[in-house]
């Protein structure tokens, strides 16, 4: 979808790049909250010193080398284009617009450089990936604990039998409130929005220098009693009936971040997850094989710490 074409690469390939680049990306987190990070600096790990810093260089330099090689597919591409003279009706995707923006603005020096847009690449590679799916791991979760949710939700879905589109997913409320719901409690974004401060500021009483790191822990807003009602309790009602401030609020559910730089994905993501779920319930009578004890943690994203076996019976 962001790369505008059938296959970003060959399966088996894609496949084993992305299992390199989400674990790298989970072991870079574990890196950034090392003590050894805190009181030594990145110096430590470039180091080498530890066999576990020697295996993170070398699955970065593998992703580096498969990134950079995409990049440089999509140049020769725009030059190749731009050579020719000839007019491409071509739609171009995003990377393809980044480096067409950065060619226009070399002359004042505020292009992009290339491992500016690799890091775009990556995202867009990553963070489509592991988000979506942990979103419909929980989804799976609340439909087995709540059957009643489930069934309400099918009996919405039944009324639409033909072709899914765009227009009759707008439609579906109760399908969007299982998942407004679901990203409340257990989204799998919180904590990776931080922003740094360009100038001193106070945020109400306490003060903030330029160059801070300020993030917002998003778990802590969406189970704040002041803005959802009974926060602990699975209940998408609330985002139909919308008697919750934080159902009206747009900066109180922010399981995409807001503002200037909400998450790009957020309309794919929905789609995504809205599409896979109809189909599912439309089918299936979902259940978790128990015993099972949800414990969370964060990894990549904030996930269920322990594997989740779903339980699927044909209707």
């Amino acid at each position: 979808m962001f790369f505008g074409e059938e296959g970003f690469s060959n399966k088996e390939e894609a496949d084993q790049i992305l299992q390199v680049a989400i674990k790298n990306t989970s072991d870079s987190m574990e890196v950034c909250f090392s003590p050894f990070n805190l009181f030594i600096g990145p110096i430590f790990f470039k180091l080498g010193l530890r066999s576990c810093d020697r295996q993170f260089q070398r699955e970065t330099r593998v992703i580096e080398n498969f990134f950079r090689k995409k990049l440089e597919f999509y140049k020769a591409r725009l030059e190749q284009e731009r050579a020719s003279n000839i007019r491409s009706d071509r739609p171009k995707n995003l990377i393809e617009l980044l480096l067409q923006d950065s060619h226009k603005a070399t002359e004042t020096g505020e292009r992009l450089s290339d491992d500016e847009i690799m890091a775009q690449i990556f995202t867009f590679f990553v963070a489509g990936t592991d988000t979506t799916s942990n979103l419909l791991i929980m989804a799976h979760y609340f439909l087995a604990q709540y059957p009643e949710v489930q069934n309400k939700l099918r009996e919405e879905i039944n009324k639409y039998n033909g072709e899914i589109t765009y227009e009759v997913l707008s439609k579906m409320e109760y399908l969007n409130a299982v998942i407004k719901e679901t990203l409340r409690i257990y989204g799998p974004a919180d904590g990776l929005f931080p922003r740094v401060t360009t100038q001193d500021i106070m945020l109400g009483d306490v003060p903030i220098k330029k160059g801070n790191v300020v993030g917002v822990a998003i778990r802590v807003l969406h189970g704040n009693p002041k803005f959802f009602s009974n926060p602990e309790e699975f209940r998408p009602e609330r985002w139909i009936e919308k008697s919750d401030i934080g159902t009206k609020d747009p900066f109180m559910f922010i399981p995409f971040s807001s503002g200037g730089r909400r998450c790009i994905g957020e309309q794919l993501a929905h789609t995504e997850a809205k599409i896979l779920l109809i189909e599912l319930v439309r089918r299936f009578r979902i259940d978790i094989q128990k015993p099972y004890t949800l414990r969370m943690t964060f990894g990549l994203v904030y996930q269920s710490q322990d594997p989740m076996t779903a339980i699927y019976t044909h209707i």
